[in-house]
């Protein structure tokens, strides 16, 4: 999306840049899409959501509103940098250790395997038991963490609503034009009527997804004061600092103990790989 945007601002219009991508890209079958959609009638801001890849939702699918073509670029490269960061920072702190993990599991399966362990079938039940508890702990505690990385959060709502005041949007327009799927569109939908009925979106933010924060607090200060897009500008950063803190300490804490379990199997296999030499020196 960089690139088109580049090229964008260069002076091309869409078309033009889309065919120059392609040509260049010609492996990447993103641009046809893209460029046969736009072709086919498609609107503008249901192509672009091409960009976005299975674990960052599409928001802007219900947009009606005329955008700017690079400012509504712009604003959805913010959002997909922003969702990125998270993402990128679970793989590269989980992918090693897990990888280890399991080479270190399946090495300690084929050591319990050795004859003379055989022979103790109370061996291999432990073993199997053992790992297979690890294995249910750290992989619910690693799909929680994923799952809170590719879910929309009401932290993301709140940078989706930053980005779009801050391209011109009216809330009205804003309301209309994001949508969500699953549990969350339930929620949204009850937040934009409460939000009437409040008049405050910060209010009915708080009573719908029952955040309490001193910042958002402050945040409705903000609103009650008629500068809400100011709010979130001064507010946000360090809503979204606090809760990459959280993320980041369950995933060092998964991290830590992942390491401390794999140390655990690298001791084990010491020990099946010296204990039938041990068991034939004392006999």
């Amino acid at each position: 999306m960089h690139q088109l945007i580049v090229l964008l601002n260069s002076g091309l219009s869409l078309h033009q840049a889309l065919e120059v991508l392609h040509n260049h890209y010609s492996t990447h079958r993103l641009w046809l899409r893209f460029l046969n959609d736009l072709n086919d009638g498609v609107p503008f801001t249901e192509a672009v959501r091409y960009f976005f890849s299975w674990w960052c939702p599409y928001p802007f699918v219900n947009v009606s509103i005329a955008v700017d073509t690079i400012q509504f670029l712009s604003l959805c490269e913010s959002y997909l940098s922003y969702r990125r960061s998270n993402f990128r920072y679970l793989v590269s702190n989980l992918a090693y250790p897990l990888f280890l993990l399991l080479m270190s599991s399946i090495i300690v399966i084929a050591l319990f395997h050795h004859p003379q362990l055989v022979s103790s079938v109370h061996w291999i039940r432990y073993a199997y038991a053992t790992i297979a508890f690890v294995y249910i702990v750290f992989m619910m505690m690693f799909a929680y963490l994923f799952y809170i990385t590719i879910i929309i959060s009401p932290y993301d709502i709140l940078e989706l609503m930053r980005t779009c005041l801050n391209q011109g949007w009216s809330l009205l327009s804003i309301f209309e034009s994001l949508s969500f799927s699953f549990i969350l569109s339930k929620k949204w939908a009850r937040m934009i009527t409460n939000a009437s009925y409040q008049c405050s979106f910060v209010a009915s933010f708080q009573d719908t997804f029952r955040i309490t924060h001193p910042l958002i607090d402050a945040l409705q200060m903000y609103e009650s004061a008629g500068n809400f897009q100011l709010g979130l500008n001064h507010v946000l950063p360090f809503l979204q600092d606090d809760y990459q803190k959280q993320f980041q300490r369950y995933c060092r804490a998964l991290n830590i103990g992942l390491y401390a379990v794999i140390i655990c199997l690298i001791c084990s296999m010491v020990f099946l790989i010296y204990f039938p030499m041990m068991s034939q020196h004392l006999r």
